[in-house]
């Protein structure tokens, strides 16, 4: 994904957009705490739901949008 991300990265800088990339974050996690931010099997009565957010992974991407979110509202203040 990495060409993918650091194409939208430039076209959302083109456009004055924020682009808000959580691959690093995840990326620095050690391997044997990535399972569990993601479901590993579908949930019965919810197909598909294999590789989606588990709440603590729901949590974790809450924390670093905010926190993110965060940067940006006061980088937005100074520049008012």
């Amino acid at each position: 994904s990495d060409p993918w991300r650091q194409f939208l990265k430039a076209e959302a800088a083109a456009l004055g957009i924020e682009f808000i990339d959580l691959v690093a974050p995840f990326r620095a996690l050690p391997a044997n705490e990535v399972p569990a931010l993601f479901i590993q099997n579908d949930i019965p009565g919810f197909p598909l739901s294999k590789g989606h957010y588990t709440a603590r992974g729901n949590a974790f991407v809450a924390e670093r949008l905010l926190n993110r979110l965060r940067k940006i509202g006061d980088a937005i203040s100074f520049r008012n």
